[in-house]
Parts: C-alpha cells; structure tokens; sequence
C-alpha cells in the first residue's frame, strides 16, 4: 500500500510530530509512506490562486497513489487570507482529491470547532474595563458580529466541506480523536459512517526513563530536594492556561516551583501569553518559575522525572485532544487537568486525572495542594495514566489506522487484497 500524506514536517509542530509517528508506525506495517510538507509560514504570504496551485499539485501527486491523508486544522489552510478563506482553500482541496477517484482520510485536530477561528468571548475585555454605555454597547456590538460571523462559518463549512463526507464506500474519511469530536462533525454536517475515531497516540518512555532516580534529575536541574516541583509541558499559548497556573502558584506555599517546559509557538507571532506570565510574576521570586524555552526530549525527561506533579490547566473551548498530556500520563507522575471535555473523556475511561473546573485558579491551587499531600491518590493516578497510555500507544493506533486504510481501498498494506473478514463499526 502506498499512501502520500500532507502534513506539516520536520519542525516544531505537534502536527508534524503526530505524522512522524504516523508515517514511523505504517513503514513498520510494511505501508509505502510519501510526505508532501505544508509550509504554512511559506503560504501565509501566497496569493488564495498560489495556495490553490499547491493543493492541486497534492492531489495531481496523489492520483499516483493508494490513499491520500490529510491533516486538517484551520491556520494550515489559510494562506494569506482570513477566516472564510481557509474554508474555500480546504474544500478546494477537496473537489481536487475527489476527482483524482482515489480514497482519501482527513484528520480533524480541530473537528468542527470553527469557533477557534475566531476572537476568544474575552478578547474585548478592555472594552468592559473602561466603563460605561458606550464601551458596552460597543461590546454588545462585536459580540452580535462575532455570532453573526459563526452562522456563516457553520453555514458555508456544510455547504463546502461536510458534503464530501457523505459515506460512500472508498471515499473520503473523517478521523477524530474521541467519540464527543465525532458527534460534532456529525452535527456539522457529515454522515456517521464517514467519521471514524482514531485515538491521539501516546509515545511510551523507554526504560532508560523509569531508571533515571527523581534525586538523580533534580541534582542535573539544580531543583532542591525539598520543593515541590510542578510541570506544564509544550507550546506556551493562552488556550493552554499557561497565565492560569502562575496565578495558582502565587496562592500555594513556597515551597511549590513551576517549570514551563516550551516556548512560545514559532507559528503564532502575536500570542502574548509569554509577556503576561512574566508581567503576573513579576516581584515575585523568581527561583519558584521556570520557562525553559525549547528544549530536546533528553531534557523534558529531565523535569519530569524531577517533577512531582503535572499540570493541564487548558481553558474551555480547545482542543479536541492534546500532545502535551500525552507526555504529562506517560511521566509516571500525577496529572491535575482542566475539566474540558477532551480531559473529561479521558479521566472517564482511564480514572488518571485530577479535574478542576476550568479558569480557576484557586481550584487548581487547592487540587495541586490536596493531592501534594496524598501519596496514595498520587500512585493511583499515576499508574492509572500509565496504563491508559499504553492502551492508546502509537503502535495501537497505528494499527488503528492501518484497519481504516484497508477499509477504503480494499488492499492490505502490501497491496494485496485482504482475506473476508467482519465489517468494521463505522462508528467507532
């Protein structure tokens, strides 16, 4: 079996690593992997005729090919253009692939979350903080906008996007991370035997990891045997909580020390989330807060094997999945997350985290204060997250996937046809 993917590539991007786990596990499965790189930082200066001749080029390619696979989420196909254009670039995309007449699946990072696309409800605040009716009435204003605009992201996303997602066998295949995601792409628009689910995979540490002693890595990080050492692992961005949990490490005792183990995203230049950190620890002491910038897997197994506790204060409305709690539940140490849905599935099948309601940060103090001082609760959710992760390693879900590919073209991964077999729950 041969399959082309679009995706980004080789930079630092969780996308780009997930198609490099992707791509790792079906060459093991003996599948043929093509990568085409979708330079978004190239694109964003691209003419929306420019974008479309490199979506052309893909699917022209793909025609070549078994099986296309395309990594969805919105900023990856929105060129120089605004919100309404990514659509337009994507179900460009689409019609193209469509007519090559080969099978093709889209992983959805974002499902249908157009909303994402759009300015978070307190992006106005300073509106509300100036005070009187005419700064309300003006935020009313963009607030009705803003409502305005969503109907008619939903509207053109149905017309454009879900017809291609009608469930006709060996067409095109919708993939998302959990079962909630999948019921929004139903309500978008797409048939339910279009839309499968494909847990994100977790990369399991190797043993080298569980041999490295907690004193061993704080002695390596200069972190003193006897605080409490709190981790928050991957990009820093706003949606992330990153702001939240420096709020929560001023309410906790002193002992407490917060690494944010990443950097801002190369990709965003306009996320602010870095400076308002600093500003709200700014006089406070700087021992206790730690930003390490990018930094290698050598170090992040570091910090975690000197950490004691996980943090995932993720804020309401994002994402339908996360990479950095992959790294969080793989740790062996106890995890506290924000109550989104996407926590709040995984908590119900593995019982691994401790939730908090999201945005609140004296709730995540106490969380991370109780379960400081509970050995047993912090075993329990630490193996529990162990075993949840290996049972949605990336060698699982890459079988996963490789099940889906065999279903849409009809071939195993080395092109011959499969023995009959029971049909698979387009459901699942």
């Amino acid at each position: 079996m041969r399959v082309l993917h679009l995706s980004t590539w080789k930079e630092r991007c969780g996308i780009a690593d997930f198609t490099a786990s992707i791509v790792e596990g079906l060459a093991k499965s003996g599948v043929e992997n093509e990568v085409v790189p979708l330079d978004a930082s190239s694109l964003c200066c691209a003419t929306s005729g420019e974008f479309l001749a490199e979506m052309d080029r893909f699917a022209k390619k793909a025609s070549g090919f078994d099986l296309a696979h395309v990594q969805h989420e919105f900023s990856l196909f929105t060129g120089s253009g605004g919100v309404f254009q990514t659509i337009w670039h994507f179900a460009h995309l689409l019609g193209a692939l469509k007519a090559t007449g080969r099978p093709a699946a889209v992983t959805f990072h974002s499902a249908a979350a157009l909303h994402s696309m759009l300015p978070p409800p307190h992006a106005d605040r300073h509106l509300l903080a100036s005070g009187g009716l005419g700064a309300f009435a003006q935020w009313l204003f963009r607030k009705a906008r803003l409502k305005r605009v969503a109907r008619k992201l939903d509207s053109l996303w149905r017309k454009r996007i879900a017809r291609f997602f009608d469930g006709c066998p060996g067409s095109f295949r919708a993939l998302v991370h959990t079962p909630r995601a999948r019921m929004d792409m139903i309500r978008s628009g797409f048939a339910p035997e279009s839309v499968s689910v494909v847990p994100l995979g977790y990369p399991m540490r190797g043993p080298e990891f569980f041999r490295l002693s907690r004193a061993e890595a704080r002695a390596k990080l200069a972190v003193p045997a006897e605080a409490t050492l709190l981790t928050i692992f991957g990009f820093i961005a706003e949606y992330k909580g990153h702001l939240l949990s420096v709020e929560a490490l001023k309410k906790l005792p002193a002992e407490f020390r917060l690494a944010m183990i990443g950097a801002p995203h190369p990709g965003n230049a306009i996320d602010q989330t870095l400076n308002e950190v600093l500003k709200a620890w700014d006089g406070e002491d700087p021992e206790r807060l730690t930003i390490t910038g990018y930094v290698p897997h050598e170090t992040v197994d570091l910090y975690h094997a000197a950490g004691d506790i996980c943090v995932a204060p993720f804020l309401m409305g994002n994402p339908t999945a996360s990479a950095s709690l992959t790294w969080a539940l793989t740790s062996g140490k106890p995890t506290v997350a924000s109550n989104i849905p996407a926590f709040a599935d995984i908590h119900r099948v593995g019982n691994c985290l401790a939730l908090f309601t999201p945005n609140c940060a004296h709730e995540l103090a106490w969380q991370i204060r109780k379960l400081s001082g509970d050995a047993a609760l912090k075993e329990q959710l630490a193996r529990n997250g162990l075993v949840f992760a290996e049972a949605n390693s990336w060698e699982r879900v890459t079988a996963r996937l490789l099940d889906i590919y065999r279903e849409l073209t009809g071939l195993s991964s080395h092109g011959i046809a499969p023995h009959p077999a029971l049909p698979l729950s387009r459901a699942a």
